[in-house]
């Protein structure tokens, strides 16, 4: 059994944030918030994560009737600002945004899709320097695709 103990520091005392366990194996856990501000886990756990509640992480991207599955899990950022939902993944160079949540996160996997078929497919010689350093990161990161 692990068990897994942090303190929220005093800076992060007004800050939301998600420990996320999902896709993680594990048997049980338990989660406690002591008086001394410590997260506890304990349980079956191989990594723990905390993040703002802004940010999220995805460990595919699904489009139309394809799903790519990348090999481990990449943080995006989302927002609400001046009346638009902002989404991007730093990681690939990805942007989306949309006055409706749900379209702009439907573009965000869009765009994903467009940025992997495409690139994936293109010849070398045909790449600037930073889309070939990009082609790189995706082929390393992609661990499958499927047709759903």
């Amino acid at each position: 059994m692990t068990t897994i103990t942090t303190t929220i520091s005093r800076p992060l005392q007004n800050k939301s944030f998600i420990l996320d366990l999902s896709g993680y194996q594990r048997t049980s856990y338990n989660r406690i918030l002591d008086r001394n501000n410590r997260f506890v886990v304990t349980g079956n756990i191989n990594n723990i994560l905390f993040m703002p509640q802004n940010m999220f992480v995805k460990d595919s991207f699904v489009w139309e009737n394809k799903k790519y599955n990348l090999k481990n899990q990449v943080v995006c950022n989302i927002e609400y600002q001046d009346d638009l939902w902002i989404i991007e993944c730093k990681r690939y160079g990805l942007h989306a945004f949309s006055n409706n949540k749900d379209e702009a996160l439907s573009q965000f996997e869009e765009e994903f899709a467009f940025l992997c078929d495409g690139l994936l497919k293109e010849d070398d010689n045909n790449l600037t320097n930073d889309a070939k350093e990009l082609k790189y990161i995706l082929k390393n990161d992609l661990y499958s695709t499927s047709e759903l």
